[in-house]
């Protein structure tokens, strides 16, 4: 089964990324989050299509459900309310393990030599 596909483009929320060259620093930021809630929501359409299949654990798809709900509210807007029972450290070492850092600056959102 293959996943399905993300779409962009016009009425999506989608900045071009040569748009994003000569927008202020909070331009792309709000850019930046648009793309991560709308990745979130894919990948639970994914986990959820996931959770369907014959194959599919039932021991697992209650945890699965939780995470699926928890993933759409976010990428919703209402982050600190899903995630709202999981601790801090928890979410840090999540962020850590996937490469991330626990801290963002807004020299992240500028262009080079900003």
């Amino acid at each position: 089964m293959s996943a399905p596909q993300p779409q962009g483009g016009p009425g999506t929320g989608s900045i071009p990324s040569a748009a994003l060259d000569d927008a202020p620093s909070w331009e792309v930021a709000l850019a930046e989050i648009g793309r991560l809630r709308q990745a979130l929501a894919y990948e639970a359409r994914v986990l959820d299509a996931h959770t369907r299949t014959r194959g599919f654990p039932t021991s697992r798809k209650a945890a699965a459900a939780a995470q699926v709900e928890r993933m759409e509210q976010a990428a919703a807007g209402l982050s600190a309310s899903a995630y709202a029972a999981i601790g801090d450290g928890a979410l840090q070492h999540a962020i850590r393990f996937a490469g991330g850092r626990t801290n963002v600056e807004v020299t992240e959102f500028l262009a080079p030599g900003a």
